[in-house]
């Protein structure tokens, strides 16, 4: 095999393995939640969302899943004054959603807290029948030690009733991962009763052996190009000892 096809074979070899290390560091877990093989009713306590587990929990009263358009049972009424109607149903993924019921609003809930099983990096989910008219409502991600990551706050009438809201919180640049996160509101400002929570979405932090800096792999490219390195030597050496060997004869 010629020196160039050498060096060449070895620097593609290091190319697809540093470039398949840098996609593993990149890539992370993305999941979407929708809720959709749960039947009406059940109760909604742990999900798993492409590999994280995630536990539900209120303030108060159970998570139990409804059914969009039915009204047996009602969560909200929405667009039109429709039972279990979203204000625009193409902005959510599937047939189902959950709630604590018509009964109760999300004031009186207190919190719907979400807890993860291992770290993540962004937490999103749709809320329904929310800030359509006073008020004030946060989702809040927290880190293991209980510390506020990153908030989202909307306050006051965002849109018509069934009014469907997405929702996003993330760690930031250099700091822990997400360990649970809580969506409130205000009672006093939100007298109405029922809501709707959707769309459940997960994006896993990476695993702790992924989060270190990238100095281990570059050693290694430096070993694979050693041997490209000594056989471009070893051949320089050769032909600088022919012409001597040469010059001999001819004498």
């Amino acid at each position: 095999m010629s020196v160039k096809s050498l060096v060449t074979s070895h620097l593609l070899a290091i190319s697809l393995g540093l470039g398949c290390l840098l996609a593993t560091h990149a890539g992370l877990a993305a999941g979407v939640d929708g809720l959709d093989e749960l039947s009406q009713g059940a109760a909604v306590g742990a999900r798993l969302i492409d590999g994280v587990q995630v536990s539900v929990t209120t303030g108060a009263g159970a998570m139990t899943v409804f059914t969009y358009g039915s009204a047996s049972p009602v969560a909200f009424y929405g667009a039109a004054s429709s039972a279990n109607t979203p204000l625009t149903p193409g902005n959510l993924s599937g047939n189902r959603f959950m709630s604590t019921g018509l009964t109760t609003s999300m004031g009186e809930v207190g919190f719907v807290r979400f807890t993860f099983d291992r770290g993540v990096a962004e937490f999103g989910l749709t809320t329904l029948d929310l800030l359509e008219g006073a008020g004030t409502v946060t989702l809040t991600a927290f880190d293991g030690d209980g510390n506020v990551i990153d908030a989202r706050s909307r306050t006051g009438k965002q849109g018509g009733t069934g009014l469907d809201l997405d929702w996003v919180v993330a760690m930031t640049a250099g700091g822990g991962p997400i360990a649970w996160a809580e969506l409130t509101s205000d009672y006093a400002a939100t007298p109405k009763k029922g809501y709707g929570i959707d769309d459940l979405r997960v994006t896993a932090a990476a695993a702790p052996a992924l989060t270190a800096p990238l100095a281990t792999p570059l050693p290694a490219a430096v070993w694979l190009l050693a041997p490209a390195l000594g056989t471009l030597l070893v051949p320089r050496r050769r032909h600088a000892a022919t012409p001597a060997r040469y010059q001999g004869q001819r004498k």
